[in-house]
């Protein structure tokens, strides 16, 4: 899908500007991690990104990716409302312009962009044809999660197998901080209007989310008390910086499903894929949590996940997804194969990430490889703070008389000294910082 084209109203020179005026909005921070500030987002962009969003390539730089991620993470999230626990002059200066109206018209203009850049070839990937109807759909479930509830979580063996098992588990928490702390949010954008029934067993589903309007039982709540027990801040983007792309994508593809309703049958079928497989990964995560942290760790958010998944997968493959074909034969099917098979890439794509980052974090000696290009610190302090990837392994030249750190995750730094190097393998998220 190409948004820009002769029949358009936007000119190429106007989305670049609007590309550009949103971005300037979130600009460097001092501070790696942001406590008590969730309008502080730092980004760091090169033009030529912008130009490859706009073009959008069939095969995406990592740089591009990356960056667009955090821009439509951003533009779905103004769309929710935050508060800090305090507010001071500087904070409020910042919650009016992360609400600014002129700031939301530019990331509306971008988010179609933004969008089609990172999901089309998402949905390319998948193809569901044939005669489905609704026979066809439970088979398919039943064949695709028949042998689930016996598979291992890989991420959750690499913490337990890492150098530093509890730096593993807190880069981890901190991966679902972007969704978690503001959980079925996206959901919410589906309950609005008016389809009957099955908008009501949806909202059964939301409300449990929710805890039924007792703040202590709000899942988010629950699982705010999981990180302060682990030592972590409950502060929305804390660790903005940290967030990797496979992360971020989870977050947004949400978001995606959800704001055009247009993807609802595709949101029903991801969010029946989750429901069906969080009971038993939230036992291996609470698990995982007790074997690092010991058994008196907090783990009620999982434990409840594992409680309350259990009946919510019958209740959207029940009440939601059967009604739906009942009352409109075959033709949604697809869109929930769909959903369903590209939550899924979705959520490996993460674990693939994380793994390939728990190893860099782990490793103890500079990697020396052929065909690598070398970038030098400089004295560009107020860029350097912002996370960012590279397209190409490249190896880090301190060129200053002083030490930097080079930080990948959390509790994740190496002090490089001056003239010494670091090898950055491409795709991985790191920063660098004076000291």
């Amino acid at each position: 899908m190409k948004i820009l084209n002769k029949d358009s109203y936007l000119t190429h020179s106007s989305i670049v500007e609007s590309f550009y005026y949103f971005c300037k909005n979130f600009p460097a921070s001092n501070e790696i991690e942001i406590t008590d500030n969730p309008y502080l987002r730092p980004m760091y962009f090169e033009e030529e990104w912008i130009e490859e969003i706009i073009q959008n390539p069939k095969d995406h730089s990592n740089q591009a990716e990356f960056f667009a991620q955090k821009l439509l993470f951003n533009i779905y999230e103004q769309d929710l409302l935050f508060l800090p626990e305090e507010m001071n002059d500087e904070k409020h200066n910042q919650y009016n312009i992360f609400y600014d109206e002129n700031i939301r018209t530019a990331g509306k203009i971008i988010k179609l962009i933004l969008e089609s850049y990172l999901f089309s070839s998402l949905s390319a990937d998948i193809e569901a044809t044939g005669p489905w109807n609704a026979d066809y759909l439970m088979n398919y479930f039943f064949n695709d999660l028949k042998d689930f509830d016996t598979t291992e979580s890989q991420s959750l063996k690499v913490i337990l197998s890492s150098v530093d098992p509890k730096r593993a588990l807190d880069n981890y928490l901190i991966q679902c901080c972007g969704d978690f702390l503001t959980e079925a949010s996206g959901m919410s954008r589906n309950i609005l209007g008016n389809y009957g029934r099955i908008q009501s067993e949806l909202f059964k589903v939301l409300i449990d989310e929710y805890g039924y309007g007792v703040h202590a039982s709000k899942h988010s709540t629950l699982f705010e008390k999981l990180l302060n027990d682990q030592g972590l801040s409950k502060s929305s983007h804390t660790y903005w910086n940290y967030y990797l792309t496979s992360s971020l994508n989870i977050h947004n593809y949400i978001h995606y499903v959800s704001d055009n309703h247009r993807n609802f049958f595709k949101y029903i079928g991801a969010l029946y894929y989750a429901e069906a497989t969080y009971p038993h990964i939230c036992a291996q995560i609470s698990s995982t949590i007790k074997n690092v942290s010991g058994n008196n760790a907090e783990t009620a958010y999982f434990d409840e996940h594992v409680h309350i998944d259990y009946y919510h997968k019958q209740m959207v493959l029940n009440k939601i997804i059967t009604p739906i074909i009942n009352k409109y034969d075959n033709r949604f099917i697809i869109d929930f194969i769909k959903g369903y098979e590209e939550f899924k890439l979705v959520l490996g794509s993460l674990e693939k990430d994380f793994i390939e980052q728990v190893f860099l974090m782990d490793s103890a000696e500079i990697r020396k490889k052929e065909g690598y290009s070398e970038i030098l610190f400089s004295k560009e302090k107020d860029k350097s703070t912002i996370s960012r990837v590279t397209d190409e392994d490249v190896i880090l030249i301190n060129d200053t008389s002083h030490s930097i750190n080079v930080y990948y995750g959390y509790a994740s730094q190496r002090i490089i000294k001056s003239r010494e190097k670091e090898y950055i393998p491409r795709g991985k998220l790191y920063g660098y910082v004076g000291s």
